[in-house]
């Protein structure tokens, strides 16, 4: 019959680590039901149940300590994903996602300044027709909403509270740069094939 291996430390009898018959291993438990199985903590407090850790990285920026979780038999494969920790400063790190397409390659990164960028099309609530993205074809950003049949696409654009007593605020449509460039119109119109004017707001206020 095959058995489990057990690790038991220090002068107790309790079970540190087990490697059962199928090559499953526990820790903190004698019954894995997973290739690698932690179990530990308590209710009350955070419960840190594994730490991957490089020996120094350097800040430049591009070195990293990260976990592949490959989707292929090959044992050198990087079919799969990538989560990265990367290093970008003395006292900053971003966190960085990768996903596979014919290769490697950077999807949403999470910076140390609380910053969210994307390298694609950022889908919100697709399953009712809503989304917005960066169009890949073009610089600018395309907000989609409305569905299917008779239903009325419509954009509501509120402050906090929205129906409550402190409802309100000012709304800011704004064309051009950061402040130090020629600010541009603003046009309004349809699009059935090709965009068509139907209002444009100058920079100097005109309304035509």
């Amino acid at each position: 019959n095959k058995s489990k291996l057990t690790f038991i430390g220090g002068s107790g009898t309790s079970s540190h680590m087990t490697l059962d018959s199928s090559g499953q291993l526990g820790i903190g438990t004698t019954t894995p039901n997973v290739q690698n199985h932690i179990f530990g903590g308590s209710a009350s407090q955070e419960n840190i149940l594994l730490k991957v850790q490089s020996n120094a990285v350097t800040n430049d920026g591009s070195l990293s300590t990260s976990i592949l979780l490959a989707n292929s038999t090959g044992l050198d494969s990087t079919h799969g994903a990538k989560i990265q920790a990367i290093r970008t400063g003395s006292g900053t790190d971003d966190l960085v996602f990768h996903t596979f397409n014919s290769s490697l390659a950077e999807a949403m990164r999470l910076g140390s300044d609380k910053s969210a960028t994307f390298s694609g099309n950022v889908i919100l609530s697709k399953t009712t027709n809503s989304a917005i993205y960066q169009d890949d074809s073009s610089e600018f950003l395309r907000l989609g909403v409305g569905g299917s049949g008779n239903d009325t696409p419509r954009i509501e654009i509120f402050g906090k509270d929205y129906g409550g007593s402190n409802a309100g605020g000012n709304i800011y449509i704004v064309s051009g740069g950061d402040g130090s460039a020629t600010s541009g119109d603003i046009l309004l119109g349809a699009d059935q094939g090709a965009f068509a004017e139907h209002m444009r707001i100058t920079n100097s206020g005109n309304i035509g």
